[in-house]
């Protein structure tokens, strides 16, 4: 019997910064955009249009503003189920990945209830950190799963 040890003794973690998307805000600052339109055509009466006018402005700066703010993010998924992941240095619970297309939405759980979560989109999450992602979540899920019984 051999005593040297195994040259790979676990797979790297996945390792992802997360850094917010381009894309939302400008969506945001679209849909502001055309909501101010909107109201602008609308046959309401003149100081509702007014008022109708100032919220649409209001609430799409705030929209746009809490969009600019969002922090960037250090997401690290273990690939052994047992180790915890973590998100900026917080060990975190649950990991739940949701694609739709290119476009990645991940939730995690910390260990105190709070929540998080992060968008990924083609700008700030290429190619091959979806893939790295992909492969790094469907390997921590696949052994979470349970078995089923025949009954």
């Amino acid at each position: 019997m051999s005593s040297s040890k195994p040259c790979c003794e676990g797979s790297a973690p996945c390792r992802l910064e997360w850094r917010p998307s381009l894309w939302p805000r400008l969506g945001v600052g679209l849909l502001t955009g055309l909501a101010l339109y909107a109201v602008s055509l609308s046959e309401l009466p003149r100081p509702l249009t007014w008022l109708a006018t100032a919220w649409a402005l209001l609430h799409g700066g705030r929209c746009l503003w809490r969009e600019w703010r969002r922090p960037a993010h250090s997401l690290v998924i273990s690939r052994d189920p047992a180790s915890p992941s973590w998100l900026d240095g917080v060990a975190v619970d649950n990991i739940r990945v949701q694609w739709r297309g290119p476009l990645a939405f991940v939730q995690v759980r910390c260990r105190d209830g709070r929540r998080h979560r992060l968008s990924g989109w083609p700008d700030n999450l290429p190619a091959a950190r979806r893939r790295e992602l992909r492969l790094a979540v469907g390997a921590h899920n696949a052994s979470r799963r349970r078995r089923r019984m025949a009954l």
